[in-house]
């Protein structure tokens, strides 16, 4: 027999977690269901179970302890843990009568709002995500508004799109929800830190290989008076501190010159006229220098 499309991207999830050091998410499924489970199953719920979720739990009916779950941080849920999830989903829908455009827009149509056969087939805590048994159509459940929300057009389609975003790496195993889970990556906040990294590695090379002399002339043409603090207590410890405390005094700015010399003025030698300059350098930060 040939592999549908949901076996074949649940597949794809093991393989990946097998390789990518997750074998316990695997492990820890349960068995497939047996045709009579099953028919117990829609016994229970009372109607007919969407044929893609009867296709899982044929392959996976849940998982063999809790924590450790096999869908993001959520638990992939066996009947018992199906069914309890039920109130929840009820108490989302009741909740969304009190604002009639929250129907529209979390995507529900008529027939899923007429029709409450709802299914959670994975979830933590109160968060699930559900299939509608008629519309097959799956939402995820949760404490934001509105609390019920269109997630995948199917069952099949949200499992190959998931497997498609953990084969794009848009996953990482983290530790935490027992041993370990997959965690969604945060594509810019993790841009964002490689582009700090890098500015702060060229910010190191350039003062460990630029003359300090150079550092502050680029510190005065880009007004950063703490940068030429910083460049005047590292040449104040050279032979070159009078040369450099001579091109600082090129500055017109005096709140620049006394912010310079913040830390080092027991370190140099001024004239009367610098100390002036010093002085109402002071005075302008309010004495700080």
């Amino acid at each position: 027999m040939a592999t549908s499309p949901l076996v074949a991207a649940v597949e794809r999830l093991k393989r990946w977690m097998r390789e990518h050091g997750a074998p316990l998410l695997v492990d820890n499924l349960a068995e497939g269901a047996s045709p009579e489970q099953l028919q117990y199953a829609e016994a229970s719920f009372g109607f007919p179970l969407p044929a893609a979720l009867r296709e899982l739990w044929a392959h996976h009916f849940g998982q063999r302890e809790e924590l450790n779950g096999f869908i993001e941080f959520r638990d992939l849920f066996d009947l018992d843990y199906a069914l309890s999830g039920r109130d929840q989903v009820e108490s989302a829908l009741e909740s969304m009568k009190e604002e009639e455009t929250s129907f529209a827009e979390a995507g529900l149509s008529d027939e899923e709002r007429a029709v409450a056969h709802w299914v959670p087939f994975a979830g933590r805590d109160s968060e699930y995500l559900v299939v509608h048994a008629v519309s097959g159509r799956v939402f995820v459940c949760e404490k934001d508004w509105p609390p019920l929300r269109h997630k995948a057009p199917s069952l099949t389609a949200w499992f190959e799109d998931f497997a498609a975003r953990v084969e794009a790496d848009d996953y990482t195993v983290e530790e935490g929800f027992g041993d370990y889970f997959l965690a969604q990556r945060n594509r810019a906040a993790e841009a964002a830190r490689l582009e700090e990294e890098r500015k702060r590695a060229e910010q190191e090379r350039y003062r460990r290989e630029t003359p300090l002399l150079e550092q502050l002339r680029d510190a005065m043409r880009d007004d950063k008076d703490h940068r030429a603090r910083e460049v005047m207590e590292d040449v104040s410890k050279t032979p070159a501190l009078g040369e450099a405390v001579a091109l600082l005094f090129t500055s017109t700015d005096v709140r620049f010159i006394a912010t310079a010399l913040q830390y080092i003025l027991r370190s140099v030698t001024l004239d009367a006229a610098q100390w002036r300059i010093v002085e109402a350098g002071g005075r302008a930060l309010g004495n700080e220098a």
